[in-house]
């Protein structure tokens, strides 16, 4: 990062500590003045976007979002509200997507501004928390700034994995998580690293212990946390129900991913399209939601007109689609990010 930008990191820093101690006292004043601060650095057209949706949801005095602020800036340690909110929206969103669009001009392929990292299966091949890391500082040197990463049970290699994104101080990283893997020791270490938030897993919110307990965890030691849940044909209408969704808000989450796993019929993409749409306006619930696949290649779109979704699997093995396209020949084991991104994710339009 050049000096410049350094410099406009630190005024960010200062400006949002301000701002965190004004939404304690006023969360509606408070909220405006973030607003505002952040459409004076917005300098393209998806920030512009995103500040002018904003400020129209909360002209609405009574809107939940501003509960939601309140209950962030009340609950959760302020050193991971600023670090992790100033890295994904200057590093990856301002910073980020100028190296982005320079290294895509220069090179003629698209870069993601964002790395999925599937590490559920088990895999006895795993890539390494130092290659991990390697292909961290390689995404950060193009631009990419931002990762999430699906784990599983391993307690061992979470605690391994947590200690390493910390040492990546200028980039923010979502782990999605099964919340029964939740401990204080978890949690702390999380909390501690300034730039890790948490998705939990709530497809089985109403009849597992494991999701309350894991949420009070997370919620003891001030970390910022929310859910994800995977919908399909089958189960679309209780995800998207009132009573799903009020349970999650018990968990006192800040926002909820919904993954979509297989859905097929025209009348329930419909539906699913009309609630993720809605609600975004109706102001209805104190979470911000977010469909997985579709706001994610949105930024994608935005930054590079392409969507550019790259995922990596424990074994180093690519997938280059959300339909979980492998592809063929590359691993990031015997490949670099670059040559990778070469090869899978030509660029035929410019900004």
């Amino acid at each position: 990062m050049t000096k410049a930008n350094e410099i406009i990191y630190r005024i960010i820093e200062a400006a949002v500590d301000k701002g965190i101690k004004d939404i304690k006292y006023n969360p509606n004043r408070g909220l405006r003045n973030l607003l505002d601060l952040g459409n004076h650095f917005a300098k393209n057209g998806f920030q512009k976007n995103f500040f002018n949706i904003a400020s129209q949801i909360l002209n609405d005095e009574k809107s939940p979002y501003y509960k939601l602020a309140y209950n962030i800036v009340k609950n959760v340690d302020p050193c991971i509200i600023k670090r992790f909110g100033i890295n994904l929206g200057y590093n990856c969103w301002t910073y980020g997507v100028n190296k982005i669009r320079e290294y895509e001009k220069k090179n003629g392929y698209k870069i993601p501004w964002n790395i999925v990292f599937y590490f559920e299966d088990k895999s006895e091949n795993k890539l390494s928390i130092s290659q991990i890391s390697d292909i961290l500082d390689a995404a950060e040197s193009i631009g990419t700034y931002c990762a999430m990463f699906f784990i599983e049970k391993n307690i061992e290699e979470l605690k391994s994995i947590i200690s390493m994104l910390g040492k990546h101080k200028k980039s923010c990283y979502i782990l999605f998580l099964q919340p029964e893997i939740i401990s204080d020791e978890i949690a702390s270490l999380i909390s501690s690293s300034h730039n890790i938030i948490v998705a939990i897993d709530t497809n089985n919110i109403e009849n597992s212990s494991h999701c309350k307990n894991g949420a009070q965890i997370l919620f003891d030691n001030k970390c910022l946390y929310g859910a994800y849940c995977a919908y399909d044909d089958s189960n679309l209408n209780y995800i998207i129900s009132d009573n799903h969704l009020e349970l999650i808000e018990e968990l006192h989450c800040s926002f909820a991913f919904f993954i979509n796993k297989s859905l097929n019929e025209i009348e329930n993409k419909q539906i699913y399209s009309k609630f993720i749409n809605d609600s975004k306006y109706e102001n209805k619930y104190s979470l911000l939601l977010i469909d997985f696949y579709e706001d994610l290649s949105n930024i994608d779109r935005i930054i590079s007109i392409e969507d550019c979704f790259f995922a990596i699997k424990s074994d180093g093995s690519i997938i280059t689609s959300k339909n979980d396209t492998l592809a063929k020949g590359l691993n990031i084991k015997t490949h670099s990010l670059n040559i990778i991104l070469e090869k899978t994710l030509s660029k035929t339009q410019y900004i």
